[in-house]
């Protein structure tokens, strides 16, 4: 039975996250630096570019960093309408980090450097992220650990519900999916990560992330982020 969790934030500054003792953290939470954080209390995902944080669902024991850091790099790129390439695909061995500029290399497509619509690293565990237009469309990416990777689905959202897969792997923790999508009634080329690792490890893989998102080009601001972020438990 899928239950829709119906209640999501969109993180502005001053939204703060306590520290917590590592025992009890579970949650993720935005910072004033708008970025992700441990917490005792907030989402069971979040996602940020340090211009803008959002956060979504309820959160569980065990979730964020607490049994592992279950990273997701996000980046939405521009899709040429008729550009050649498969729906979707996996590139092995793309590297640490796929957001930003690396993410366009991982996209590329017979030289093709498509624009960044969007960057952010963030965690993903225990729900599906649905990145929603006002439209009403977008897409809805599950993610289960497996090993230092993890299983990754991505499927078409139709409104308030899942549609169609578009793609469904097993992603080691240096390969990245490229995924062709709809956001907003615009194709797009989506690329994503999602290595699971020790808490250390995964902060400094975070840390990378962010460098790399800050050097990538204009950022992306609050009022100009092009979906609603929401969870969807099933």
């Amino acid at each position: 039975m899928r239950k829709w969790i119906g209640w999501w934030w969109l993180c502005v500054i001053g939204a703060i996250a306590p520290a917590v003792p590592a025992a009890q953290a579970g949650c993720m939470q935005c910072t004033s630096e708008m970025w992700c954080a441990q917490s005792s209390l907030g989402g069971a995902l979040c996602l940020a570019d340090g211009n803008w944080c959002a956060m979504a669902g309820r959160c569980r024991n065990g979730g964020g960093f607490l049994d592992g850091f279950a990273m997701v790099q996000v980046t939405l790129l521009e899709d040429a309408p008729g550009a050649p390439g498969a729906p979707a695909r996996v590139k092995r061995g793309a590297g640490a980090v796929t957001v930003g500029d690396a993410a366009r290399r991982a996209a590329r497509d017979r030289g093709a450097e498509p624009a960044i619509v969007f960057s952010a690293v963030g965690v993903l565990d225990g729900t599906s992220a649905v990145f929603r237009s006002r439209a009403g469309d977008g897409f809805v990416v599950w993610r289960e650990r497996d090993g230092r990777g993890a299983r990754v689905r991505v499927r078409e959202w139709n409104t308030d519900r899942p549609g169609r897969v578009l793609a469904d792997e097993r992603l080691g923790e240096h390969d990245a999916m490229v995924v062709r999508v709809t956001l907003d009634g615009q194709r797009r080329q989506l690329v994503l990560q999602a290595p699971t690792l020790p808490e250390a490890e995964g902060r400094e893989r975070e840390a990378r992330c962010r460098r790399e998102i800050a050097l990538s080009g204009a950022p992306v601001t609050l009022a100009a982020l092009p979906f609603e972020l929401q969870a969807y438990d099933e």
